[in-house]
């Protein structure tokens, strides 16, 4: 761990590869990646179809093993921890949205949100954080509704209030507005900006949306299995 005082990224890597092995073929994704978020940052990872932007988000979520390479969050190294541990890690440090639904269909919106609180065994008080939550994606009256039973809207809204609920520092999303129309993709967007500022987040999301990149304080595109920074985009709001 870093010192007291010291800078410490919410997330750094180093060195990162991942090969992927079929018989005696090998498929190298990527391999010498790295990779530093600075607090506050919000950072669209691009690049076309098939790059390994997906894979990268999953190394750097800790939901998957790299070939190489070394992966710190919130100062932590990763390499020496068992799955309890990182399991551990990602509940209390990240928070995931995906393109995909990934809620359960048989529970509700409240107790969708309420699970990572749960899992780590803190039953008191979750109802009411979980609610919290859903009111600051405004969904306040529809903590009741089956995941099911909301619009893709609510349902992407329902993913961001679960990534949260934990307190996470640090926000990965994967083409969190893919499944989503025009008008309703930009108004999660616009949440997932309000929501960065609102809780001093840093956030990387993977995006082939040049609109949703503009957005973005910092650009990187991942080509060729390297990843590039194409410097700043938007501005930061003023604190």
């Amino acid at each position: 761990m870093a010192k007291h005082g010291e800078n410490v990224p919410p997330l750094e890597a180093r060195g990162l590869g991942k090969r992927y092995h079929s018989g005696p073929a090998e498929l190298t994704v990527f391999a010498g990646l790295d990779l530093r978020l600075e607090a506050g940052d919000r950072v669209a990872l691009t690049g076309e179809s098939g790059t390994g932007k997906s894979t990268l988000l999953h190394l750097l979520g800790l939901l998957d093993a790299p070939s190489e390479g070394t992966i710190r969050v919130d100062g932590q190294a990763t390499e020496g921890l068992d799955e309890g541990g990182l399991a551990n890690l990602r509940n209390r440090a990240i928070g995931f949205v995906w393109q995909m639904n990934t809620l359960l269909p048989e529970f509700t919106a409240l107790e969708n949100v309420m699970m990572p609180l749960l899992i780590r065994g803190e039953r008191k008080g979750a109802a009411e954080q979980a609610q919290e939550l859903l009111s600051e994606v405004g969904l306040a009256a529809r903590g009741h509704h089956l995941a099911g039973e909301l619009s893709g809207g609510e349902q992407q809204r329902v993913v961001l209030a679960r990534a949260l609920v934990a307190g996470p520092k640090l926000l990965l999303a994967d083409e969190p507005t893919g499944n989503l129309d025009e008008r309703t993709g930009n108004m999660i967007m616009e949440l997932i900006e309000e929501v960065h500022e609102r809780r001093r987040l840093t956030t990387l999301y993977v995006t082939h949306n040049p609109a949703y990149a503009e957005r973005a304080t910092k650009v990187l595109e991942l080509r060729g299995g390297k990843i590039r920074n194409l410097g700043a985009q938007a501005t930061p709001p003023a604190s």
